[in-house]
């Protein structure tokens, strides 16, 4: 069952972080799905490839805002960075034997990723849509 349906309200109209969103959604599906019935552990591998893939995808859209000199770059890299704080504080969570809330986790990663690409994405896009006249 898919938790957070790829329309194309979420499209930033450039193909290769379109792409990335989606295997984000992906892997945060991977998540909802698994969450009431697999182990601990199998969610921490979860919540590891969805840390390791948002590490790569906010790379490469970093580098992307540097090389295009992207006026909100500290900004929305701030973003980036609290995101990943936070999953590495759940994923931390996992492995400490704490107290694990998985709905807090699913209502996180749902409308943080939604909220991310409809605001903060979109304006990035939109910038490069005006640079380039796309």
């Amino acid at each position: 069952m898919e938790h957070i349906k790829w329309d194309d309200s979420l499209s930033i109209n450039l193909s290769q972080f379109d792409d990335q969103h989606k295997k984000l959604l992906y892997l945060i599906n991977e998540f909802y799905t698994n969450v009431d019935t697999s182990s601990s552990e199998k969610l921490a591998k979860i919540l590891t490839g969805l840390l390791e893939y948002t590490i790569d995808h906010f790379t490469s859209e970093e580098k992307h805002m540097v090389e295009y000199r992207y006026p909100d770059y500290k900004s929305h890299k701030k973003q980036h960075d609290l995101f990943i704080l936070k999953i590495n504080e759940f994923h931390d969570k996992f492995y400490s034997g704490s107290f694990f809330l998985p709905l807090r986790i699913k209502l996180f990663l749902k409308r943080w990723i939604v909220n991310h690409i409809l605001q903060i994405d979109k304006k990035y896009a939109e910038f490069l849509h005006q640079k380039f006249g796309k």
